[in-house]
């Protein structure tokens, strides 16, 4: 595969867009979405905080 390169995973296969000119700011921004997209997974799954503590339902 000549030109092709690595990047973020493929959507509906399209490689993401990078949002940021710069290497720290887009792994920087990655490092969020991913964060953000696990804790989304756990909370659908049941996942609650209650008394500071956090629980699996």
């Amino acid at each position: 595969m000549s030109g092709s390169s690595p990047g973020p995973r493929p959507k509906n296969g399209h490689r993401l867009k990078l949002r940021y000119l710069g290497v720290r700011k887009n792994d920087a921004w990655l490092r969020t979405r991913c964060a953000s997209m696990n804790l989304r997974t756990l909370v659908n799954s049941g996942l609650t905080r209650e008394n500071g503590v956090w629980a699996l339902a």
